[in-house]
């Protein structure tokens, strides 16, 4: 088993500066998500991203990254 952290974030700009939020402003806006899960040791990335945004339908428009912790 290992542990990762799914990081997701919306692209939302930023009118001030052009560029997308940063992740405070993300949180801000609703647009940031981030979990923790315990998975096998080797698990499909692209299976376990699906069946998130399956689960989780804000997801489907976020990019989404995965940290091994």
């Amino acid at each position: 088993m290992k542990t990762i952290k799914v990081i997701g974030r919306e692209t939302i700009i930023n009118p001030a500066t052009g560029n997308c939020h940063d992740d405070a402003g993300l949180r801000a806006l609703d647009g940031y998500y981030e979990e923790v899960f315990s998975v096998e040791d080797n698990y499909d990335k692209t299976g376990f991203i699906l069946e998130l945004e399956k689960e989780i339908l804000k997801l489907k428009n976020y990019n989404l990254q995965i940290e091994e912790i």
